[in-house]
């Protein structure tokens, strides 16, 4: 059982190099059984007949008879040689008698295809890999893309394992306008790099290789050479797309000869070639763009003229740009390797120390991430504000600090400028305001005072609802001269002590009109003149002269409102004399949410019943 099925050839011949026996794998080798190879020559069975020369066998005898590999040794013979489609290895062994004649010969035959076909396999690969490493190498060569690609071309020439003629070249891919572009050549004749030299995608061989990406194979000029011209001696191609990942970068054309003979070994060699070339096209790129980037990045950091400038965890100065060199006066040479500590104030040394440990301890800081305003010195010892904008940032072994610095010294004293102008402008309008409520006073004596009291009320009630200081100015200014237009009512309507008619009622309620009129071509800073109109608008839109009611009323118009009764009620009037505070807030109360602004009369309320307000 084990004669016949172990997976190795063997055969029994004799003296007479006849066959005594076989066993089964010789059986499936020759397919031809036992019975019939017994008695008949060894070299019927693997071997080739051919004319003997020995005189002591006859005149036919085997390969290995015949180069004496097996008459005249006394060893083991061994011979590799093809067998139809496989590849096998013979190994004869002679047998001896006691007079050391041969009596028998014992034959191995083993089937060694996989084993060369793996060999093969591993050879293969080792060269691809040190073709692979080559190209890889040349990629690192300080050198541009054109060179790099030519140096690569010359190098896939010189190899061995590929059959090819001395000529081809590299097109790179324009995806955007669907063409190959020839980016180098080798050994190509002028007129295939003028008519090749810009190639549509799906025209001619290299074409059709881009839009299907995938490697054409064209052993003559046939066809699919759409491009050509007279006297093209003939030919022939491997196309390979050169692709990474989903993005076709190009195209790689070799030549070969004219009979060569198609090799799937050739064409998934040549398929890793390309692959490798298109890794060195996408770092190429990649570092012609990190290249533009960095110079880029460079060039608006040295031409911004805010200082940038890098610390490490020490202190110590690693970056220095021309910004910084123009706000502070040393050059970059002078500072960097060197403790920041120089730009800082002494007083203020500890604190910027304090702030890197904390970083470095919490890996936090308040001041990480934020813009805020201290103060620099300069190379002279003058300090002058600054604002700065500070970043962290680390690799795997330090922490970093970068920070913006900007010279602030003409924005504090522009807005110092402004400030002043500013307060200057508040002190004439409030000037103005003054005198147009003197104007109003002269004419109506029994209500002097009147608009300064209402104006103060008017304030106190806005500052109680927390009011921006904007807003409160508006309704300051806005009180004083909320009755402007009643310098329109005749004098004697004014101070009349008794019961107004209807006209004269009427003539009285136009001055919330007549003071928008006289107020409306002025710039105030505030809606004054829509306050001063409004000032007479209730809650529930019975008020005049609009009948404006709840927010459709200005807020500042809403408290002068409010202000305005509770003063009226309490001062002495030509026709009445004073009901004091308490019926004031009595009356405010009753008209809350009807005529008057809830809110508004709550901050009232409380400010008047907890005294916190008294009028002058």
């Amino acid at each position: 059982m084990l004669f016949n099925t172990v997976p190795i050839g063997v055969v029994y011949i004799g003296a007479d190099m006849k066959v005594l026996k076989v066993n089964g794998f010789i059986e499936k080798l020759t397919g031809k059984t036992n019975v019939a190879l017994t008695g008949r020559p060894c070299y019927e069975i693997i071997a080739e007949k051919v004319d003997g020369q020995n005189k002591d066998k006859g005149s036919e005898m085997c390969s290995f008879c015949r180069k004496q590999q097996c008459l005249l040794t006394k060893n083991s013979a061994v011979v590799e040689r093809s067998f139809g489609e496989k590849h096998i290895k013979i190994t004869l062994t002679p047998k001896f008698n006691s007079k050391g004649e041969v009596t028998q010969y014992l034959e191995a035959i083993e089937d060694i295809t996989s084993k060369l076909e793996t060999e093969q396999k591993i050879v293969l690969n080792s060269q691809m890999q040190s073709v692979v490493d080559l190209i890889l190498q040349i990629s690192l060569e300080p050198i541009d893309l054109k060179e790099q690609l030519e140096r690569i071309l010359d190098f896939i020439f010189t190899i061995p394992r590929l059959a090819l003629e001395s000529k081809g070249c590299v097109f790179l891919a324009d995806e955007e306008k669907k063409k190959l572009k020839m980016k180098v050549q080798r050994g190509l004749t002028e007129p295939i790099t003028t008519l090749c030299n810009e190639v549509p995608y799906g025209r001619c061989i290299c074409g059709r290789v881009a839009q299907s990406r995938e490697a054409v194979y064209a052993p003559d000029i046939d066809d699919r050479h759409e491009i050509r011209y007279d006297s093209m001696p003939a030919h022939g191609h491997y196309c390979v797309p050169i692709i990474s990942g989903q993005k076709l970068l190009g195209v790689l054309n070799l030549f070969i000869g004219h009979n060569h003979k198609r090799d799937t070994d050739e064409e998934e060699f040549l398929a890793t070639v390309a692959n490798t070339i298109a890794n060195v096209i996408e770092r190429k790129r990649a570092e012609e763009v990190l290249r533009d980037q960095k110079e880029f990045l460079r060039s608006i950091v040295q031409s911004t003229q805010d200082a940038i400038i890098t610390i490490n965890a020490d202190g110590i100065v690693l970056f220095w740009n021309d910004g910084a060199v123009r706000t502070f006066g040393y050059s970059t040479d002078e500072v960097v390797g060197i403790p920041l500590n120089f730009i800082i104030p002494e007083r203020l040394i500890h604190k910027h120390d304090e702030c890197i440990k904390r970083v470095l301890s919490t890996g936090d800081s308040e001041a990480i991430g934020k813009t805020f305003e201290l103060v620099a010195q300069n190379r002279e010892g003058g300090e002058f504000p600054v604002e700065l904008s500070l970043a962290s940032w680390k690799n795997q072994r330090e922490t970093f600090f970068t920070g913006i610095i900007r010279d602030i010294s003409r924005r504090k004293s522009a807005e110092a400028e402004l400030q002043q102008s500013v307060e200057k402008l508040r002190k004439v309008i409030g000037g103005i305001i003054q005198t147009i409520a003197m104007t109003v006073e002269v004419r109506d004596p029994y209500t002097a005072g009147h608009q300064r009291r209402v104006a103060n009320l008017a304030r106190a009630i806005a500052t109680e609802m927390k009011l921006n200081e904007d807003t409160i100015d508006a309704i300051r200014m806005a009180g004083t001269i909320h009755d402007i237009g009643k310098i329109y009512v005749p004098a004697e309507i004014l101070s009349k002590p008794g019961k107004l008619s209807d006209i004269e009622f009427e003539l009285i309620k136009m001055h919330s009109e007549v003071g928008f009129d006289i107020l409306k071509t002025i710039e105030f800073p505030w809606p004054v003149a829509q306050i001063v109109l409004q000032h007479h608008e209730k809650w529930d839109g019975s008020g005049y002269p609009i009948g404006l009611k709840g927010d459709g009323i200005l807020l500042e118009a809403r408290i002068i409102c409010v202000s305005d009764v509770v003063e009226a009620i309490t001062f002495h009037r030509p026709y009445r004399a004073g009901l004091g505070i308490e019926k004031a807030i009595e009356e405010i109360q009753k008209a809350r949410g009807t005529l008057f602004d809830p809110d508004v009369v709550d901050a009232a309320t409380a400010l008047l019943t907890e005294e916190r307000f008294k009028f002058d």
